[in-house]
């Protein structure tokens, strides 16, 4: 399709693929080395005390095939050992000395032998000295639960548990060492796990990137070994409702009803933990901890919330908003009063009469299995897990991975029902991406804690952590959960993460049930709601765009959130902690988010935001999203924001495709072939009636965008099955020429017949609008003088076999 803009004046003033794999070659030193040269910058150290090496897949690293086998020489220099490895412009020395250097009765085995590594094109240096934490840009850590502002990212050094603290693979020097050796490995003769074979045997298993300032191939190195960004259903980037409150069947719908009449959208429900039975039903005497707790190990339905919840689950299912995610708390096992118990104690070998509590045994296959049947037989057809707070890490002992394991078991259990599952819970170490979203926990509402979000969120993605689920508006309060301004700030950074969830406690710290923690956006003042909903309405036409990029991640490894460094490692300025540019953030490929992180001056209403806009290539400029403005880039900037603005930017020459704002109540059908879409369950449908192309010019003369699809909800996209159509505008003179490319790739996953509507922003009205291609079926435009935006909608049957 292609349609042609007459007299366009510009107006902007400046203020994975499937490939075959193969096994990488390795070089045996000695009797106890081997170095495994998986790319150019990275290479697989092991040392083993008897010569017998690791070739299975450990919890972290998954792949141990590659693309293509890099090329190398090996020389011998006295008692060195010297392996060279020339591929790709790159040059890599690894360097060990087969003698021991040092006599320690206990030697750590490659210091005492003395293990190089050198990047003799970026000049990097490393030495088995340590890890090399000083200069390590962080990666994240198990739970911000209980935190009030910032924790640190980068103090792991004194760790030694894999699942507490992790470190990226991102660092100021271009060099970073995984120690793989103490983790917990899959067992393909059980198909359950066991330990490592260096495990408490003085081995050593590390894994050293040496990338120089090429970020982004390190971050595509540590995919290539630990798995891709897996993909989330697509409707976990529309609009979520939780609360931990104790909601009833009725409540839910009142509150389904609410968010119809507001005119907001919703695409799912997250039941916390009174779904289920609770311990008010219990004699404590069956409590496995020894004393009173709400998590119970009971997990039939509260009948008395849910006396029908197969009713409920047909209601929901009519409405686009099944499954829910369920949540879970596993601490206190199993107990005697489950309904069918006698079942899961049978599984255990148990006698009938059974009448204790079974505690959690994460580590117990037969356990598990009992577990799921028990777990099943209440929720079947789920595949969305909250796993709050599985299991005390300290009760399994220091050579487990309790909680990761368990996070894993519910990701398999719930694929085998043939979806895309998805889990929630806290990080597990490293590789825990495959299996999104990690839940940020239960952080303290206030500023600081919003400041810190950003950072956190963003700096995970050293660690290729790319979905982060945040309690929207904060947990646990100090005296900010019910401020407005606080929870909007919260709302309007929230819709541009990877997950809109707002969430919250019962009620204040110290307050009553009488003295309400309130997250339905309709209840704070006008003032503030009216922006809440604007960004909530955002939030659902940003579905496309967001997909499209989380497809992206998947595809190249590279978090669509991230720090800025990761796309300019040169710039001094985008590093710092506790700087302006510590909470700014990429989402994807072309949009900078600055989130206002600081209360607004009360004299002027006001807020005094501060950020930096780094470099584009050609000297290109940032475009405001809400505004207009462009800005030049490399550049720090002050500028004033009132309640209804929140600085995004959009590298000039970017096209984003979104959806059309979702205003009808609901459709039981919910195809998505009628405009506008419906309030509930829109972010369901895989391919939208109407993509809107919002083109952000800024002094580009041409640009692009990119819309993926799949099917939304199952694995085919891990076959490729995925959608790509491409739009592109071109500038000449006074003329525009807007270009929707034939669909690439899979043509099944997207539609036969779709409607197209252009925003372009910063330009005078066109005179004159020519449709060159495509069956069209009319087309309108209009133009908004206050925003200077032009908008074409174009009314075509196009095909996948269409030539344009």
């Amino acid at each position: 399709m292609e349609i042609l803009l007459k007299g366009l004046l510009l107006m902007c003033s400046t203020v994975c693929a499937a490939v075959n794999l193969v096994s990488p070659p390795n070089v045996q030193c000695d009797g106890h080395t081997r170095f495994t040269l998986i790319s150019p910058i990275v290479v697989r150290a092991e040392w083993s005390p008897n010569g017998a090496f690791e070739d299975g897949m450990s919890l972290a690293v998954v792949n141990r095939a590659v693309p293509s086998a890099v090329k190398y020489v090996v020389s011998n220099e006295t008692n060195w050992c010297n392996i060279t490895v020339l591929d790709g412009g790159n040059k890599l020395v690894i360097s060990y000395n087969k003698q021991p250097t040092s006599k320690d009765p206990t030697p750590i085995p490659f210091k005492t032998h003395q293990l190089q590594m050198r990047n003799v094109s970026s000049g990097g240096f490393w030495q088995d000295d340590g890890l090399n934490v000083t200069t390590n840009l962080g990666g994240t850590v198990y739970s911000l639960s209980g935190v009030d502002g910032a924790t640190p990212l980068d103090a792991c050094s004194e760790r030694t548990d894999l699942y507490t603290c992790t470190l990226g693979v991102l660092s100021r020097d271009g060099v970073a060492v995984y120690n793989d050796g103490e983790n917990n490995f899959f067992d393909d003769t059980n198909g359950w796990w066991r330990k490592s074979h260096y495990a408490n045997k003085n081995g050593q298993d590390l894994y050293i990137f040496m990338y120089g300032k090429d970020f982004r191939s390190a971050l595509q190195a540590l995919g290539l070994l630990t798995g891709p960004i897996r993909l989330p259903p697509r409707r976990f980037f529309g609009v979520w409702w939780s609360r931990w409150q104790k909601y009833s069947q009725q409540d839910f719908e009142q509150i389904i009803d609410d968010f119809q009449e507001s005119q907001l959208p919703l695409d799912g429900i997250n039941l916390d933990t009174e779904w289920h039975r609770s311990s008010n039903y219990l004699d404590w005497k069956f409590v496995a901890h020894g004393e009173k707790t709400w998590y119970s190990g009971l997990f039939d339905w509260d009948t008395t919330l849910y006396p029908n919840p197969q009713k409920m689950v047909q209601w929901l299912d009519s409405r686009g908003l099944w499954p829910v995610w369920f949540d879970i708390h596993q601490a206190d096992g199993v107990q005697c009063l489950n309904s069918k118990f006698g079942d899961f104690a049978k599984q255990l070998g148990l006698p009938g009469d059974y009448d204790k509590t079974v505690p959690l045994d994460v580590q117990s296959k037969t356990y598990m299995e009992a577990f799921f049947q028990l777990l099943n037989s209440q929720v079947n057809g789920s595949n969305y897990w909250w796993l709050d707070n599985p299991q005390d890490m300290s009760t399994v002992g220091p050579d487990f991975n309790a909680g990761f394991w368990d996070r894993i078991q519910f990701f398999l259990n719930s694929k085998a029902q043939g979806q895309r599952p998805t889990v929630m819970g806290p990080w597990g170490g490293l590789g825990t991406h495959r299996y999104p979203f990690v839940h940020s926990g239960d952080v303290i509402t206030s500023w600081e804690s919003l400041k810190f979000s950003p950072r956190y969120t963003s700096t995970a993605a050293n660690v290729l952590l790319g979905y982060i689920t945040h309690d929207i508006g904060g947990h646990r309060d100090y005296g900010g959960g019910n401020n407005p301004e606080l929870y909007l700030r919260n709302i309007q950074y929230g819709i541009w993460t990877a997950m809109f969830r707002p969430h919250g406690a019962r009620y204040p710290k110290g307050g009553t049930g009488d003295t309400y923690f309130e997250r339905r956006f309709w209840e704070f003042p006008y003032a503030y709601y009216k922006w809440m909903r604007e960004a909530i309405q955002l939030r659902a036409q940003l579905v496309p765009h967001v997909y499209s990029e989380a497809i992206n991640a998947y595809l190249t490894s590279i978090p669509m959130i991230r720090r800025l460094y990761v796309d300019w490692p040169e710039d001094e300025n985008v590093y710092g902690d506790n700087n302006t540019v510590s909470s700014e953030y990429m989402l994807g490929e072309s949009i900078l988010v600055a989130p206002i992180v600081t209360p607004m001056n009360e004299s002027t209403n006001l807020t005094y935001h501060e950020f930096y806009l780094p470099s584009l290539s050609s000297n290109g400029q940032w475009v405001e999203w809400q505004s207009g403005r462009c800005f030049k880039p490399a550049n720090m900037y002050t500028s004033t924001y009132n309640l209804g603005e929140m600085p995004v930017f959009v590298k000039a020459g970017s096209i984003i495709p979104l959806g059309l704002q979702p205003t009808r109540r609901y459709d039981a059908l919910r195809t998505g072939d009628i405009d506008p879409p419906c309030l509930l369950g829109s972010a369901s449908v895989a391919s939208p009636k109407t993509i809107s192309w919002n083109v952000f010019i800024g002094n580009a003369s041409q640009g692009s965008g990119v819309l993926y699809e799949d099917d939304g909800l199952g694995t085919s996209y891990e076959n490729n099955s995925i959608a790509e159509t491409k739009a592109t505008y071109e500038i000449d003179g006074l003329d525009m020429r807007l270009t929707v490319a034939p669909v690439s790739g899979d043509t099944k996953q997207t539609r036969l017949v779709r409607d197209y509507e252009w925003k372009i922003r910063n330009v005078l009205s066109p005179s004159n609008i020519s449709i060159v291609s495509c069956t069209s079926d009319g087309s309108s435009s209009l133009w908004d003088a206050e925003t200077l935006t032009a908008t074409v909608l174009v009314l075509c049957t196009l095909t996948h076999n269409d030539q344009f």
